[in-house]
């Protein structure tokens, strides 16, 4: 392992989709510092998926897993000490990806998972259709005998939100409209899994907000100390 920690992203369709853990990482990385900017923040690489994935789980199972495996390994072959895994659909093949590589992956799943209490309860997932659709984050609750909760009205509501997000108009009406309806169902802990509603999550109140990004920067944080 090299002496100096490199951190490997593996991100969605383009490196700009790393952004948002990039600004996490630095952020957290630089909290124990009196002085900004003056930090050698680690080297960190960036794999950027060719899958199609946007609207629609990949369809071809098999070859998107072959092509996560190749980039797990060409990450490490150019010398990451370590990947993150800010690409949802990654998740669906963890213990493979796992398999494939000699260095620590972290996933965004294992680490919300540390954070749910042991007794069984409901709790909000937020994230974008494909992410829901992939039944990452409700496999992983049921385990722990609790419920991922997205009812479809609910997620109709997200996707015009993530819309109006991807064209630079504020969704804060529409996030505020949707936490009322998650507390009046008794629901008092959100997943947030999608970096566009980050911002608006970290600024509610009256929740536990687990916040997948911002839990990936702090793990990679800590295994460069």
């Amino acid at each position: 392992m090299a002496s100096q920690p490199v951190i490997g992203i593996l991100s969605g369709l383009d490196q700009k989709s790393a952004a948002p853990f990039i600004d996490a990482f630095i952020k957290e990385y630089e909290k124990p510092f009196l002085t900004k900017g003056e930090v050698e923040i680690p080297e960190m690489r960036v794999y950027a998926l060719r899958v199609t994935c946007i609207d629609k789980v990949p369809e071809d199972a098999e070859e998107t897993k072959k092509e996560l495996m190749r980039a797990c390994q060409q990450l490490e072959k150019d010398g990451a000490t370590c990947i993150v895994l800010t690409s949802y659909i990654a998740h669906q093949y963890i213990d493979e990806l796992r398999s494939a590589v000699r260095i620590p992956l972290l996933d965004m799943v294992t680490l919300a998972m540390e954070c749910i209490k042991k007794a069984p309860y409901k709790v909000a997932l937020l994230g974008t259709r494909v992410t829901i659709a992939t039944h990452i984050f409700q496999t992983a609750l049921a385990g722990k005998k609790s419920e991922g909760v997205m009812p479809p009205y609910w997620q109709t509501h997200v996707d015009a939100m993530f819309k109006k997000i991807k064209v630079g108009l504020s969704a804060q009406t529409e996030f505020n409209w949707l936490l009322g309806r998650i507390k009046s169902s008794g629901i008092t802990t959100v997943i947030v899994a999608s970096t566009d509603l980050s911002k608006m999550a970290s600024r509610a109140t009256g929740f536990t907000m687990i916040d997948t990004n911002l839990l990936l920067a702090e793990a990679a944080v800590r295994l460069c100390r």
